[in-house]
């Protein structure tokens, strides 16, 4: 067992004015995380048929982003940047014998990010902020889970050795932050006449397309050769929409303030898959005959296949 280990964390960041209103940036940076202390001194038959490593390395992120920050007017500014991350020793999992096999965790993974993003800022005027912003990336790798080799092999499955999209990755992701804010000095008016002040209202509207996952065998559609394996995350989620809302007004009783909030998730109650069946890919029923799908029971609905429908919570804080 090692007693100490040390690790150089260089960052670097350079930005450069090439006009009045727009400049350049570069940013560059390694970034260490630290094992989790379960990965470390799991001891065998807790979660899983494996065992802690308390030799694990740190996992390691090399990451550099370049981008150009423009000002279209006093109000908006406009950010463009491209980003690429290496991540080294990513935890999974490795046969090792101690007179009988054991699988035990180890720093034997890697995974890369690459892609860039568009952003459009608004600052506070007009009592109206917020921004607009578009990322496109894509996330490779050769295991989504630190325990992936170990399921391989005890399913008798081969230990891939091409990369293929992480579980996490998406494509594209559109978001939209608006926030409306009426001070308490303010003393606004809406058609001519006087409204209310010291209140203010947040909306936050998030798009992507949808997730990877990998089909069963007898997934509709899916023709596969003689001896040919489905191949990992080759299919994609529905994508999904969610929009939140976050409403708060603050008054004074008795010489007190008080703020009132009322919170409304997913405002539209969309229903965005987050998990399917494989041998279906819909989240609401797995019944698969010869390759037509038909309605499961209520059995197959299972609830956390899906995110949470609409929330609404309100509350009153009282600010001292």
């Amino acid at each position: 067992m090692i007693d100490s280990r040390g690790k150089l964390s260089p960052r670097v960041g350079i930005s450069y004015p090439i006009t009045e209103k727009a400049k350049i940036y570069f940013n560059y940076g390694h970034f260490y995380q630290l094992p989790q202390y379960t990965n470390m001194y799991r001891r065998l038959g807790q979660e899983t048929g494996t065992i802690g490593n308390p030799n694990l390395d740190y996992q390691k992120t090399v990451q550099y982003e370049f981008g150009v920050r423009y000002n279209l007017s006093g109000d908006y500014v406009l950010d463009i940047s491209g980003f690429y991350k290496d991540i080294f020793g990513i935890i999974n999992t490795q046969k090792v014998r101690f007179g009988f096999e054991l699988y035990e965790f180890t720093n034997n993974d890697y995974g890369r990010t690459r892609g860039f993003e568009v952003q459009l800022d608004k600052k506070y005027g007009d009592y109206i902020s917020g921004y607009v912003n578009y990322t496109y990336s894509f996330a490779y790798g050769k295991a989504s889970s630190e325990t992936s080799n170990y399921e391989a092999l005890v399913e008798n499955r081969e230990i891939p050795i091409q990369e293929f999209p992480l579980d996490w990755d998406v494509r594209h992701m559109i978001t939209v932050n608006l926030d409306l804010r009426i001070t308490k000095s303010d003393h606004p008016k809406l058609f001519g006449y006087s409204i209310p002040n010291d209140w203010g209202v947040n909306v936050l509207w998030q798009w992507n397309s949808g997730y990877p996952y990998t089909p069963g065998s007898d997934h509709p559609g899916l023709t596969l050769m003689p001896g040919e394996r489905v191949l990992t995350n080759s299919l994609r989620l529905p994508s999904s929409s969610n929009v939140d809302i976050r409403f708060d007004k603050n008054f004074s009783l008795f010489n007190i303030d008080y703020s009132f909030n009322l919170w409304i998730d997913n405002v539209f109650d969309n229903q965005n898959v987050s998990t399917v069946y494989a041998n279906t890919g819909r989240w609401d029923t797995s019944n698969n005959v010869n390759g037509i799908v038909r309605g499961g029971n209520e059995y197959d609905s299972v609830p956390w296949y899906v995110d949470p429908g609409r929330n609404i919570r309100f509350g009153i804080s009282m600010n001292f």
